[in-house]
């Protein structure tokens, strides 16, 4: 199974959790096609699993794997997948964890993609922030607000109503541009007839290029940096010898302390919400109660066990998330109960370790991971304390 197979599901997984209420509009398809004709129109948000992802992307999906989406949606738009072409109206927000996307509809809200190749040739209303690896802004794109791109490969041919800040290696900007114009990458060009009304703020190891026939309405801040291919890399032992001392963790506290880890699965597929809050108000102010009893005589004992326990759950939180985002992979292939945890331990922390490296959004996703474990943790350890009988979670 491809890896960006993995991570779409695992992101889907975690995104399905995180939604609350009623969800009448939910697609989670398994087949490598999925289709919303022009005729039909989905009354509430849509949430769309579709393979695809090894056949090309076009109209025809009789024989085609791929999602094509020509009709309308009155709330938010979910994807994952292999590809998909969005040629309808949705009313709400569109977010997507595919390889592929193209948009050539209408998006009434803001629009965020975490995609390997993106094509915009639609209108976006409000903002549009992007994490690809190639995307581009055709000549009919119209982004009402601001626009956001981290990607490898950068052009913008479309309309932008404000600001626009591309962090690429390559970019080529020929569109309009009603704002500021913030950029950082190793190649820029600016082509005609593009136009910024702002001004243009950009780090580059070079001058820009800009020719003749563009209008600039602003003034022009460079910055110069190295260039990417003269700076030695970074080894990845560091996050190798981390990976594995993680593994050796999760391969010892699975089966040591077994039903503590179902409980703790258990309690964050019931309530992941709850475990976040929860794991978010431990990481907070323990390090408070923590300085309190450090600076009290009396307090210095259960200090220095509130310190030890600190550093524990904040390294181990990740196993238990990684043993539930490797649950959701194996059920989508696997329908089966599951006898062996280690199994979607590995599984997950792969992924995991993936999203890590994803530059800007890894930061955020580690975050998210370790107060959820955390609150997940915290919650299995009050289930055994309670000695409740374990109900089937797998």
């Amino acid at each position: 199974m491809p890896l960006r197979h993995i991570v779409i599901s695992i992101l889907l997984a975690i995104t399905l959790l995180w939604t609350t209420g009623p969800a009448k509009g939910i697609e989670l398809s398994g087949r490598d096609r999925y289709s919303l004709s022009q005729a039909d129109t989905v009354f509430d948000d849509l949430y769309i699993v579709c393979g695809g992802a090894s056949f090309p992307l076009t109209p025809n999906l009789e024989s085609r794997g791929g999602a094509l989406l020509d009709g309308t949606v009155t709330g938010d738009l979910w994807l994952a997948g292999g590809r998909y072409l969005l040629s309808g109206d949705v009313f709400g927000s569109l977010n997507t964890f595919s390889q592929e996307a193209r948009i050539s509809g209408n998006v009434r809200q803001s629009a965020r993609l975490l995609v390997q190749h993106a094509a915009v040739d639609g209108t976006i209303g409000n903002n549009l922030i992007a994490f690809a690896q190639e995307i581009e802004l055709g000549e009919q794109s119209r982004v009402e607000r601001d626009l956001a791109i981290f990607a490898e490969e950068a052009t913008l041919l479309g309309q932008v109503g404000r600001n626009v800040h591309i962090r690429s290696n390559y970019i080529i900007i020929s569109g309009k541009i009603g704002g500021n114009l913030n950029l950082r990458a190793n190649s820029i060009a600016i082509l005609a007839p593009a136009e910024i009304v702002g001004d243009i703020d950009y780090t580059c190891p070079s001058e820009i290029e800009i020719e003749d026939g563009v209008i600039l309405g602003g003034k022009t801040y460079w910055k110069k940096i190295v260039p990417e291919e003269e700076k030695e890399p970074s080894p990845p032992t560091g996050r190798i010898i981390l990976f594995f001392c993680s593994l050796v963790t999760g391969l010892f506290l699975i089966p040591t302390f077994r039903q503590h880890t179902r409980f703790t699965i258990e309690e964050l597929r019931r309530n992941i919400l709850a475990c976040m809050g929860i794991g978010l108000i431990f990481l907070c102010l323990a390090p408070v109660a923590l300085i309190i009893l450090l600076i009290s005589v009396v307090g210095i004992p259960v200090g220095i066990i509130l310190m030890f326990a600190y550093t524990v759950f904040f390294y181990i939180s990740k196993i238990y998330v990684a043993i539930l985002g490797g649950i959701f992979i194996v059920h989508a292939f696997h329908k089966g109960p599951i006898t062996r945890l280690w199994i979607p331990f590995i599984l997950g922390l792969i992924v995991i370790s993936f999203l890590y490296t994803i530059p800007y959004l890894g930061w955020v996703i580690y975050f998210l991971v370790i107060i959820t474990g955390t609150g997940g943790l915290l919650r299995g350890m009050y289930r055994c304390r309670k000695a409740i009988t374990p109900s089937a979670i797998i």
